[in-house]
C-alpha cells in the first residue's frame, strides 16, 4: 500500500492555509477518529474501524451500539468516509483488501483536528445543543 500514498496533505504549506481537500476531509466527527486512530496505529482494516466509529458514536449517550449500528457505519466508512481521507491525502486505503493506513502527518495537522473537535464540542455549535438559560429558573 505504502507506494500508492500521494502526499497531498504533506504539501500544505502551513497550518493557516491547508488544502481545501484536508478541511473538508476534518468536517466530519467520524473521520477525526479514523485519523487519531490510524496516527497510533498506523495500519487497521475497515472492521476494526467500524468497531471503534461505532463504539465513539454511542460514547456518552448511555446507549449501546447494535449490530445494525456497526454495519451502517462499516458501509459509510468504506463508501465514504475512507475515499474522501483518501483522496485528501491523509490516507492509503485498499478498498479491495479493506485495509487502511496512514504513512506520515504533516507537522501541525493535529491542531487542525483538535481545533475541529474543539469547535464541536462548544455549546451551540452546529451539532450540539445550545445551553439552557438558566437565568431565568429559580435556584433550587
Amino acid at each position: 500500500m505504502g507506494d500508492r500514498y500521494n502526499g497531498r496533505a504533506e504539501d500544505m504549506q502551513s497550518i493557516e492555509d491547508p488544502p481545501k481537500g484536508v478541511m473538508k476531509s476534518l468536517t466530519e466527527p467520524i473521520r477525526r477518529s479514523v485519523l487519531r486512530y490510524l496516527n497510533a496505529a498506523e495500519t487497521t482494516t475497515v472492521d476494526r474501524l467500524a468497531l471503534i466509529a461505532t463504539g465513539l458514536s454511542t460514547h456518552g449517550e448511555g446507549q449501546l451500539a447494535t449490530a445494525a449500528d456497526y454495519r451502517r457505519t462499516r458501509i459509510e466508512l468504506h463508501h465514504v468516509h475512507l475515499p474522501q481521507l483518501e483522496q485528501a491525502g491523509l490516507i492509503e486505503y485498499d478498498a479491495k483488501s479493506r485495509e487502511v493506513a496512514i504513512d506520515t502527518f504533516p507537522e501541525g495537522l493535529f491542531a487542525l483536528v483538535d481545533d475541529a473537535d474543539a469547535s464541536e464540542d462548544r455549546p451551540g455549535s452546529p451539532g450540539r445543543p445550545s445551553l439552557p438559560d438558566r437565568s431565568s429558573r429559580p435556584i433550587q
